[in-house]
């Protein structure tokens, strides 16, 4: 009868342990580095997820306006559970598709609380309301 529960216990923690590694590895993936070279693009309103990154983008974008311009944040669901930090780019351009200010931004992954990928611009959120915003991951 012992050997029987001590057989039940033993099989009980060898099936146990590969879904205990598996979450374990899954808590620790990094979110990827930016490749310049291989950039994808997406306008804010209709990127949804985005499977490079495993997040998905939630528009529109929170702007706090400073002395010194703009800060835009980027609200993410980090859906991957990736974590690390990732720089994206941004760019606003014009209706007619003029260039009026390219943006790096940080994007802070982990596994609690809001992610955001965050922005610096230089004008005012009334002049980004005008703008295409397209990022670049």
């Amino acid at each position: 009868m012992r050997t029987l529960v001590y057989v039940c216990l033993g099989l009980a923690a060898v099936m146990v342990l590969p879904a205990a590694q598996q979450i374990n590895e899954d808590h620790t993936r990094l979110v990827s580095v930016l490749d310049p070279a291989n950039l994808s693009y997406c306008e804010l309103d209709s990127c949804g997820y985005i499977e490079e990154l495993g997040v998905e983008v939630i528009s529109p974008a929170t702007y706090v306006e400073s002395e010194f311009g703009t800060e835009v944040l980027v609200q993410v669901v980090n859906k991957d559970r990736l974590v690390g930090e990732r720089e994206v780019w941004a760019e606003l351009r014009t209706s007619s598709g003029e260039l009026v200010e390219g943006m790096r931004g940080l994007m802070t992954l982990s596994d609690q609380g809001p992610q955001f990928i965050t922005f610096f611009f230089t004008g005012s959120p009334a002049e980004i309301q005008g703008l295409d915003f397209t990022l670049a991951y």
